[in-house]
């Protein structure tokens, strides 16, 4: 029996949206399993040569956990990996692992994954819910918490939206990134961080350009992060002044940069050379919006 899971990459904080709001994209990590005698993972594509290739691969153990929550037996697996999402690039590829681990055990038992259930498990894991949210439910999806738990509700996109990716070589590593933040923030920040927030949802469901604009005004995390990724800021900065692009914003905690498109005509070789004048070397993709989230199968 193959068993087959999928789930997309993201963004989280989308500019003001921080902790809040996330987006996924179709750019999918792909997993792959059989039974076997032990656990063995390969993975093709990013991260081929660094991650682990026995059961303390996050996906390994994220499904060795689940199966004994589930109270099922732990199978072990060989597991292929197909991914094209940077580790540690700000695209939500811990997010991505958690989710797969966490639907692998399920339909290796025969049983339907609870996209509720995973969720929680996830958005616990990660510690905030703007990743775990899209890699789970896909679209648009406006985070928070409520009586102990946290919360995801679907927002409209306008369908022309596409999103322009740039990932360059600075490292940015989730605890240094959170470390860059204040403890607290000036409640006119937070207050113009809601307000922007408010904007930007606007403009992603009916495209309204001065509404994307506002993802590149954030006053709670970007200012305090992007100057620690030269390579980055450079790009942020360049996007900025891009006539072509809405608005741009720093993808998670970074280093990838993220522009929205509206423009059907535009590919990523109309970005390329501005990008090679910087003296940046950057994996560039210009993805659609992914609407279907975690999906999970098996065959014989």
């Amino acid at each position: 029996m193959l068993y087959t899971v999928s789930a997309p990459a993201t963004s989280g904080n989308l500019g003001p949206g921080f902790d809040l709001l996330g987006l996924a994209y179709d750019l999918r990590l792909t997993i792959r399993a059989r039974r076997a005698d032990h656990f063995e993972v390969i993975t093709q594509g990013e991260g081929a040569e660094s991650l682990p290739t026995d059961e303390t691969n996050l996906i390994a153990k994220t499904y060795r956990a689940a199966c004994e929550r589930l109270q099922k037996p732990v199978i072990p697996l060989a597991i292929m990996v197909d991914n094209p999402i940077p580790v540690c690039g700000g695209l939500g590829s811990s997010a991505t692992a958690l989710a797969g681990g966490e639907a692998l055990a399920a339909v290796v038992h025969g049983l339907e994954p609870d996209r509720d259930a995973i969720f929680q498990r996830c958005a616990q894991a990660e510690g905030h819910p703007d990743n775990a949210a899209p890699a789970v439910y896909g679209g648009l999806t406006h985070c928070g918490q409520a009586d102990g738990l946290f919360t995801s509700r679907q927002a409209p996109l306008d369908p022309r939206l596409r999103v322009l990716l740039a990932t360059p070589s600075d490292r940015a590593d989730t605890e240094t990134m959170r470390a860059a933040l204040p403890k607290s923030w000036p409640q006119a920040d937070l207050d113009a961080n809601r307000e922007l927030v408010s904007r930007l949802l606007a403009g992603l469901a009916n495209g309204d350009s001065a509404g994307l604009a506002c993802s590149r005004e954030d006053r709670i995390h970007q200012p305090y992060r992007l100057p620690l990724l030269h390579q980055t800021r450079a790009l942020f900065n360049l996007w900025c002044q891009d006539p072509r692009l809405p608005g741009c914003f720093l993808s998670g905690s970074g280093p990838t940069v993220a522009a929205w498109v509206l423009d059907e005509t535009l590919t990523t070789a109309d970005f390329e050379t501005a990008i090679r004048a910087l003296g940046i070397e950057a994996k560039l993709w210009l993805v659609a919006i992914d609407r279907d989230g975690l999906i999970a199968s098996s065959s014989a």
